[in-house]
């Protein structure tokens, strides 16, 4: 929290001296005078990470890995931005990315076809994101997490810390979920 605070503090000097914000973007969308139009624009502060991480880099090796006519950058940025706006599978997220300011140049099932090579990249996505994330800002990489919000176990009775409760899959056996104390010890041990 006191980072936080301390960052909060600083970006709020920053736009009381600047009093400028910039929102750059290239619509297709032509807009009528006198109507009223909404869209969402939220993805536009993520889009700011997506390239500052070097992701649609890591696109261009894979298109040029690949022969696609899709626009494999454009899937995966609005995969990326559905899935951390509005957390939905994938045709959900098309739906979701039709209301972006910057609608997508592709079609539901580019989005499918797309999955595969994606899917086999993992790894490449993976490591360039870790080597390009001191970019977005300072970390401490000493201690890392994957996915730390809660874990599955195929067990169908509650049992030391395994204890029934709400998982992302929305299965109903048991999980273990980090809270303060668990997060403590491991804190301590590393």
């Amino acid at each position: 929290m006191k980072w936080a605070r301390a960052e909060a503090k600083l970006e709020t000097q920053k736009y009381k001296k600047d009093k400028i914000v910039n929102i750059s973007f290239n619509s297709s969308k032509r807009l009528q005078p006198q109507q009223q139009v909404f869209y969402r624009v939220g993805y536009l502060f993520l889009q700011y990470f997506y390239y500052k991480l070097g992701l649609h880099k890591v696109c261009r090796k894979i298109r040029d890995k690949y022969s696609f006519k899709f626009d494999i950058n454009s899937i995966l940025s609005d995969l990326i931005y559905s899935r951390i706006l509005e957390p939905s599978g994938k045709r959900s997220s098309y739906s979701c990315s039709m209301g972006f300011l910057e609608p997508p140049s592709y079609q539901l099932h580019d989005v499918y076809r797309s999955l595969n090579v994606l899917g086999k990249e993992c790894d490449l996505i993976q490591s360039e994101t870790y080597r390009n994330s001191h970019l977005a800002g300072k970390r401490n990489d000493k201690l890392l997490f994957y996915d730390c919000t809660n874990y599955y176990f195929e067990i169908e009775d509650e049992d030391g810390i395994k204890r029934y409760g709400k998982s992302k899959e929305h299965r109903p056996n048991p999980i273990i979920q980090i809270n303060k104390p668990l997060l403590n010890h491991l804190k301590k041990k590393f």
